[in-house]
């Protein structure tokens, strides 16, 4: 792939100054409110709080990102809101001329300016280990939101999306070579299964899928409830394998589970309500949470030396996710995939009873 560079995967918001935006948002949206400063991989997040407490996301894109890319993200929204009018995803505001998109010429360059509503509640950072009934919610709303997109199609679905289990990231050799020791111990021996998981994920079923179904992406009601209420941030969206949205959702929901494979069962049974799974994919999803978390610990890497913006959050991360790919790494996954068939096979029989 050449030298990645933050601006090849995008990981260059813009950094307007508050003053800014407050016009820009005024200007082509019509709202006016107080700001506040939102995390943001590729985009400038920004919350909008107005003088009667309604809330938005006004969101700029890095002038790197491909004009096509932000309009397929808009116009999956907009496709959502026609399949299943009542899934809670933002929903997209309207310039003052009617478009999904104001385009600003800021900084000496054209940026594309989104404002969203924003979701109440919770996220499920803080969620601590999830019970089966909870993981089973996450996995029936991960199988709406993915029933929802089925049908949908566009030009940009197949651009490049660094979060994609199947994007060229997990063998991109600049990635592995500056991997620090402790990292590279972990994720080193599963290079193998990766590569294997990479050939077979290519020949499954695809979709447009979200694609970044994980705990800080999900919101719940409050901080005591299990039940999922929203899901936010559509910037991974991506043509790919269907089944890979359970995989990024195990990834980051199993890590503290007692047993994992029941938990991946019920997982996949939520999903499987909304989305029947095939055979290949039953089989294939155990290796898929191993290639999210190896994913994610090639990227968080890179972004902890080389995106001072997101450096501290993801350094953070590491070691819980180093844990979890030591964890799930040492299952067997033929077993796992077994036990799933089992599961899903008894959850069939029971709901047709």
């Amino acid at each position: 792939m050449g030298n990645l560079r933050p601006d090849f995967f995008r990981f260059d918001p813009p950094a307007l100054s508050s003053e800014t935006l407050t016009s820009v948002v005024s200007e082509f949206f019509g709202i006016r409110g107080s700001l506040t400063p939102m995390r943001g991989e590729r985009d400038q997040n920004v919350l909008v709080t107005t003088t009667d407490a309604t809330e938005f996301v006004l969101k700029v894109a890095s002038p790197s990102e491909d004009p096509e890319t932000i309009e397929f993200q808009c116009r999956a929204l907009v496709h959502i809101e026609s399949t299943d009018p009542t899934l809670p995803v933002p929903r997209l505001v309207r310039t003052r001329e009617g478009g999904l998109v104001a385009r600003v010429e800021l900084a000496d360059a054209e940026m594309l300016v989104r404002v969203l509503t924003y979701l109440p509640g919770d996220t499920f950072d803080e969620a601590g280990s999830l019970s089966l009934t909870g993981l089973r919610g996450v996995g029936a709303f991960q199988g709406r939101l993915a029933r929802a997109l089925a049908e949908f199609a566009h030009p940009a679905a197949s651009n490049f999306m660094p979060w994609a289990l199947d994007s060229g990231l997990l063998a991109a050799e600049q990635l592995w070579e500056n991997l620090p020791a402790e990292s590279r111990a972990v994720v080193e021996p599963c290079r193998p299964r990766l590569v294997e998981a990479t050939r077979r994920l290519r020949g499954a079923r695809r979709q447009v899928i979200h694609n970044d179904g994980h705990r800080g992406n999900l919101i719940r009601p409050h901080a005591q409830s299990e039940h999922v209420t929203g899901v936010i941030d559509f910037g991974d969206l991506v043509d790919t394998a269907l089944v890979a949205d359970l995989g990024i959702s195990g990834a980051s929901f199993l890590g503290d589970q007692p047993d994992p494979s029941k938990a991946l069962g019920v997982l996949a049974e939520g999903f499987d309500r909304y989305v029947p799974l095939r055979d290949d994919e039953i089989a294939l999803l155990p290796e898929l949470v191993l290639s999210r978390l190896a994913l994610s610990t090639l990227l968080t890497e890179y972004q902890i030396n080389h995106t001072p913006h997101l450096a501290a959050a993801v350094a953070a991360e590491r070691p819980g996710l180093l844990a979890d790919l030591s964890r799930w790494r040492d299952l067997d996954p033929l077993m796992i995939a077994e036990q799933l068939h089992d599961h899903l096979r008894h959850a069939r029989a029971g709901e047709k009873r």
